[in-house]
């Protein structure tokens, strides 16, 4: 197992059910160095099982938003044949393809109900935030993670007809338009809408309506989710629309289902008695989903269905639509749903993962168990030193209790080295997910702990909330206690530890060594050293104003004392400080800040700067990249874990 065995991964996602429910569509995608990017396959698999799957298409660079028509005898993707991803409708039985676009990046899209238009979401030609010129700016934010420096002019929304023409332009702006969705009865064209400057400072994106066959927008609804929690649906009513509402980090509320009315009715929330994070959970963790797509929400004709961490899982729920118990649909257990897709008779697609195999394709039917209809990967697998999650809780402050979890060396018994991972957001959470960088770390021979303290999402709105204005003071004790519980079970070595965490949990790493010297060495990604200037800089930093409850230039000291680099004197344990370039959520100054701190002091600190990527490089960036962060990081930990006093 090295890192380079990520080149022999496979991964299936965006399960998409025909309109007759029959068939299944799926997108297999591998990373690969030449490009460097990943290649996509699509897949068709009957709903039923017991038979193979079927390719039909092949690409060399990623296949995005396979999309049936209505009569189910064409697919809409976004593929990139030659002029980047652009629109491609391909026919299920003779394979032909044709491309019906050419210009700035496709990025979504959605079929007319005729089966005569496509929808789709699209830069603008020129419009790349990644390149180089100059740039003058009256608003902030300024960049935003993954689009880079900003422009005047967004991902538009057109329509285009199916047997090819000029595409119409319906909206744009200095906005990104995302997930368009068609009403049902085809009078209606809806999509969300993330304004470019001062996002953050509206609560979040919106939802606009446009007439289908032309004619000037109107907003619905305002603090929409976005990140993981962009999602759109039509009820089959075409008189309303669900989504997810914004995140906590943004609003302080947890984010909810909602129902939204196109007569101008206020929404209203279908979770608000349920206390879980609607569209987040552990999958945002993995490194084996290669950055998949916002979580779905979908509506029948008497239920909502959407997905929520809890816990270390990932259900699929369902709600009435006019308001009731939430319940779960997929059965008890380990399980860490990725997307879904729902056909005629509450029949569910879905792609989910475990702790002990990557995501594969499933089917259920109401009142029946789930079909595994693929079996992506297995062969390598079979093959890869995997260990069971054995999951432990820690007790805290306010009765507010922990879940965590270490993965042990397969066939190592004793106390072994080990790294305590820390999740980023802060609120995120960590589950039952197959690891690609945890199975190499257990190859090397060092166990794999890590918690969910307070702050993290998956346990209700009091939990998450605990650390609002606490950053790196509630759930430090948790990280420790954590390593306490497993050492005094003889299951880790307390005198050969290391730490490691990205973004918010680069920001606890720090914040640990400044605490403590227990640990042999570090490991920080894309993490926060400095709040102050996080605040300016950062895409999001006008959320931090709220964490910190006062401006950085009213209440410097709010800021610096919770600030890493404001103890950095205190650090004395090696630190590997790795970071995209590209981040536009934690910029690349708040890793040259410690980093220059550190050897001005005199202590041991290497910084790897990554170029183009984003916050999540590892994740989902170049596999070069990848590629070379786990070399590093295998490096890092062998000198220091594997040296015996």
């Amino acid at each position: 197992m090295r890192p380079e065995s990520l080149l022999d991964v496979e991964v299936a996602g965006e399960p998409q059910l025909s309109p007759d429910g029959a068939r299944v569509l799926y997108v297999l995608t591998r990373p690969r160095l030449s490009p460097d990017g990943y290649a996509g396959e699509l897949w068709m698999v009957p709903a039923a099982g017991g038979a193979p799957a079927r390719r039909l298409l092949v690409s060399d660079t990623r296949l995005r938003c396979p999309r049936w028509s209505p009569a189910g005898r064409q697919v809409a993707v976004i593929a990139d044949l030659g002029d980047g991803p652009q629109l491609t409708v391909l026919d299920v039985d003779t394979l032909g393809t044709r491309q019906l676009t050419r210009g700035g990046a496709i990025t979504d899209l959605a079929w007319a109900p005729d089966g005569r238009h496509l929808a789709y979401c699209a830069a603008s030609p020129g419009a790349d935030g990644k390149a180089a010129r100059i740039r003058a700016y009256g608003r902030i934010p300024i960049r935003y993670d993954t689009l880079g420096l900003l422009e005047d002019e967004g991902p538009a929304l057109h329509v285009v007809a199916v047997e090819g023409g000029t595409p119409r332009r319906v909206a744009g702006g200095p906005y990104t338009h995302a997930v368009p969705a068609y009403s049902p009865d085809g009078h209606w064209l809806a999509c969300a809408r993330v304004e470019h400057y001062s996002t953050f400072r509206h609560g979040g994106g919106e939802i606009w309506l446009f007439p289908a066959g032309g004619g000037e927008g109107r907003r619905v609804a305002g603090g929409v989710g976005f990140h993981q929690g962009l999602a759109l649906a039509w009820c089959r009513d075409s008189r309303r629309l669900l989504y997810v509402s914004s995140h906590m980090m943004m609003t302080g509320r947890t984010p909810r289902l909602m129902l939204a009315h196109i007569d101008g009715a206020a929404p209203v929330s279908l979770t608000e008695a349920f206390d879980r994070f609607v569209g987040h959970g552990p999958g945002s963790h993995t490194d084996l989903r290669f950055g998949s797509g916002p979580v779905p929400v979908a509506a029948s004709e008497r239920f909502a269905y959407f997905c929520a961490g809890d816990g270390g899982t990932m259900p699929i729920f369902r709600v009435p639509l006019g308001g009731g118990a939430v319940e779960a649909v997929t059965p008890p257990g380990r399980l860490c749903v990725a997307e879904f897709s729902l056909g005629p008779h509450e029949r569910l697609a879905y792609t989910a993962m475990d702790d002990l195999h990557a995501d594969q394709v499933f089917c259920l039917d109401p009142g029946g168990a789930p079909r595994r209809l693929t079996e992506v990967g297995e062969a390598f697998w079979r093959g890869a030193p995997r260990a069971p999650m054995e999951r432990f809780t820690l007790p805290g402050r306010d009765g507010l209790e922990a879940e965590g979890w270490i993965c042990r060396p397969p066939g190592r018994s004793g106390a072994v080295p080990a790294v305590l991972h820390i999740h980023g957001g802060p609120h995120l959470q960590f589950g039952y997910t197959l690891d690609f960088r945890h199975t190499l770390w257990l190859h090397a021979g060092w166990a794999v702990v890590f918690i969910n303290p307070p702050g993290s999402s998956g346990y209700g709105h009091a939990f998450a909330a605990a650390l609002r204005g606490d950053w790196g003071g509630i759930d430090y004790p948790y990280q420790m206690a954590a390593l306490d519980h497993c050492a005094e079970r003889g299951w880790i070595r307390a005198d050969r530890l290391a730490v490691t965490g990205t973004s918010y949990g680069g920001f606890m790493t720090y914040t640990v060594l400044s605490r403590t010297e227990r640990f042999r060495c570090a490991i920080v990604e894309n993490g926060v050293s400095n709040l102050y200037t996080q605040t300016l800089t950062s895409d999001n930093g006008t959320n931090l104003l709220g964490q910190g409850g006062a401006a950085p230039w009213d209440a410097p000291l709010e800021f610096l004392v919770r600030s890493p680099i404001h103890h950095v004197a205190r650090i004395r344990t090696p630190v590997l400080i790795q970071h995209a370039e590209g981040d536009g959520r934690v910029t690349i100054d708040q890793a040259e800040q410690m980093f220059t701190a550190l050897r001005h002091l005199g202590r041991e600190a290497v910084l790897v700067r990554y170029p183009y990527d984003p916050h999540f490089f590892s994740l989902m960036g170049r596999p070069s990249n990848r590629l070379e962060l786990m070399r590093r990081q295998l490096d890092w930990f062998r000198r220091h874990l594997d040296v015996v006093d």
